[in-house]
């Protein structure tokens, strides 16, 4: 299984693969990577949020469709820009040192927050089961120091809106969570990602999924920088 240190990107023109955990996401991901110039295919393990949770509640299935994508993309480096997603392969062994996921990033983010005063916000209640999970194995934790809030709903809604209404609906959702009292929020899920968000007033927001494209295209030689 990989673990914290990635594989860094080789010398010349790799084929670089996002996999998003709907076209949404994967979409996303691949069109950041093009603004540094770097080329990849955006492919999504499923056909809607609905259709991605029950690939979650199915560990096997899930891990099968993964594989497949896999081998048919043929790629030197695989990105999992989809939290949930990271946190599934993840916890079931399935990480190449060609991978770069999600998971490394909570490891510093959840070590180092208050975690009563973060509001984590994720797609669906498997991927905050997993997210419980997982502070207990890397011993960050306990589930119940984590305030996480599953929305599926609004999921459903940024992939349907345009631009602007995403930063709308995203916007009143984090105004709650600051009238609540909360501090600090971490994007659990890439279909929130905006740089808009970047220096948000009265919160502080963690972006797991920008902080891995940041590092992937440092990283990565073939950068004009």
């Amino acid at each position: 299984m990989k673990t914290d240190k990635q594989a860094e990107p080789e010398v010349g023109k790799p084929k670089i693969t996002v996999f998003g955990g709907t076209s949404f996401d994967a979409a996303k991901g691949a069109n950041m990577l093009q603004l540094y110039g770097l080329d990849a295919t955006a492919t999504a393990i499923s056909t809607s949020p609905e259709h991605q949770v029950n690939l979650y509640q199915n560990p096997d299935k899930l891990v099968a469709v993964y594989k497949t994508k896999l081998e048919e993309s043929a790629s030197d480096y695989q990105l999992l820009y989809c939290n949930s997603l990271s946190f599934a392969l993840y916890l079931h062994n399935y990480h190449k040192p060609s991978t770069w996921e999600l998971t490394k990033y909570y490891k510093k983010i959840l070590k180092e927050a208050e975690l009563t005063q973060m509001a984590i916000m994720v797609s669906d209640e498997v991927t905050a089961e997993n997210l419980r999970r997982f502070v207990v194995k890397e011993r960050i934790g306990l589930p119940t120091d984590l305030q996480i809030f599953p929305d599926i709903e609004l999921i459903k809604k940024l992939e349907k809106s345009s631009p602007s209404t995403q930063i709308e609906l995203i916007d009143k959702e984090l105004e709650k969570f600051k009238k609540a009292g909360f501090t600090q929020v971490l994007f659990g899920c890439t279909h929130l990602d905006n740089t808009d968000f970047n220096n948000y007033q009265g919160l502080t927001i963690f972006q797991p999924g920008f902080m891995m494209m940041q590092e992937f295209t440092k990283t990565c030689k073939t950068l004009p920088f």
